[in-house]
């Protein structure tokens, strides 16, 4: 699979990475700006929000929200496993 979220669109696409057909798409009220990683079934992105969609339907399992701007994040994300 692969996961793909534009910097000018305020959706989250996943395609089959050998065929490049559409699996599925998602609209967020949110730009995503990192793709972290998946984990436990589920694609963690940031933007003004931490989310997890699921992998399968990227149906949204949750999202933290950050209201302040001191909160929000920066830079690259990164998905550690032990």
């Amino acid at each position: 699979r692969l996961f793909v979220a534009p910097l000018d669109c305020d959706r989250v696409f996943c395609f089959e990475a050998r065929t490049g057909e559409r699996l599925w798409q998602r609209l967020t009220d949110d730009r995503l700006t990192s793709l972290i990683g998946v984990s436990q079934g589920k694609l963690l992105a940031s933007g003004r929000s931490l989310w997890a969609f699921s992998v399968e339907s990227g149906a949204p399992a949750w999202s933290i929200p950050q209201v302040e701007p001191d909160d929000y994040g920066y830079g690259r994300g990164w998905l550690a496993d032990n």
